[in-house]
């Protein structure tokens, strides 16, 4: 939309987008909404887990390191997508969520610095639109990290999962995630989201995708005088009181952007139907469950996997994630 109206008519404008079978997961509404009004000829692909099954070998070649989702696979069919149109060059919108608080735990960040700063009105107006959720978001936040950990281990998140090999869970020194602490934990999650958290993984995942179909990815959000302008900005300015996520971003776009999308709440973002596809991709969760993961307990694996065949695969997606890491292994002959 800002393209149309710096171009005028004489630019020719195609999006690209990735629809959803399943209708909650579904964002066809809101890429019509944007296309209709920048007068953009709109593209839209519809991958299926049987897709997947037939790509998923050279996918997994293709990334070169184990993804966490199966919408890796739907980013990649949008690239595709692009190059069968015969476009060569998109702008795409990776970083604005991280840059302009767009995740609803900056809601949690956003509540915890207010709180911790003594900003009671502020706190209390973000807590009564954010929730409970949004409350406990901010609690890990404001905890040191040595209570943080007692909780988690009360509530069963700190102890080894059940389908683990407890050889595979002991101490080793590993890569830790700096606190920066510069600010106020608002922008300090900020910044670990930007640097460390998401956007490297995000962007890695993006630019192996896009390569693979000869198609270049600009990403003009990531360009370094918008990111210091972003970073710059009061927290108040990206979430308000309200608990509205992006707000400045959302002031403004109105009047380019139609007003329905700049006045959802929800998010859904670039979620599949993970769940599904695996349900559909038979024949591989079989072969994982024959156990041929050395750290994972078979038994846990089989009864995982069957579940999945039978579409009440676990949500927290660790069948896809064990699928990825056996054919990566295997693909690239690793030594598990």
């Amino acid at each position: 939309m800002a393209m149309r109206a710096v171009g005028g008519d004489r630019v020719d404008l195609h999006g690209f987008g990735y629809r959803a079978e399943t209708a909650a997961l579904d964002e066809g509404r809101w890429m019509s909404l944007a296309a209709e009004r920048a007068g953009a000829i709109l593209h839209t692909t519809t991958p299926h887990g049987t897709n997947l099954a037939a790509d998923l070998a050279a996918l997994v070649v293709q990334q070169a390191e184990p993804f966490p989702t199966t919408s890796i696979y739907a980013q990649s069919c949008v690239y595709r997508l692009a190059r069968e149109t015969g476009i060569k060059v998109t702008l795409d919108g990776q970083g604005a969520d991280e840059l302009f608080a767009g995740y609803p735990t900056y809601i949690g960040a956003r509540l915890a610095s207010a709180l911790c700063a003594g900003e009671v009105g502020a706190a209390l107006s973000l807590l009564k639109a954010g929730g409970l959720r949004a409350g406990a978001r901010a609690l890990p936040l404001m905890l040191p990290s040595g209570m943080r950990d007692l909780l988690l281990r009360a509530a069963g998140k700190g102890e080894t999962p059940a389908w683990l090999v407890p050889e595979w869970a002991r101490d080793e020194p590993g890569l830790s995630v700096p606190r920066y602490r510069r600010r106020d934990r608002f922008h300090d999650r900020l910044e670990q989201t930007l640097f460390d958290l998401s956007l490297p993984a995000l962007l890695r995942f993006c630019d192996h995708n896009s390569m693979a179909h000869s198609v270049e990815s600009r990403l003009p959000f990531l360009t370094p005088e918008v990111a210091r302008f972003a970073l710059s900005l009061p927290a108040a300015y990206l979430v308000d009181r309200d608990a509205t996520t992006k707000s400045v971003f959302r002031r403004a776009m109105r009047g380019l952007v139609p007003d329905p999308i700049l006045d959802r709440r929800d998010k859904i973002g670039f979620v599949t139907p993970e769940g599904v596809w695996l349900e559909q991709m038979g024949a591989e969760l079989v072969e994982l469950a024959a156990g041929a993961l050395p750290m994972l307990k078979p038994t846990q694996v089989r009864a995982a996997c069957d579940r999945a065949q039978t579409g009440d695969a676990p949500r927290d997606g660790r069948v896809w994630r064990w699928l990825n890491l056996l054919l990566w292994s295997r693909s690239f002959d690793v030594r598990l």
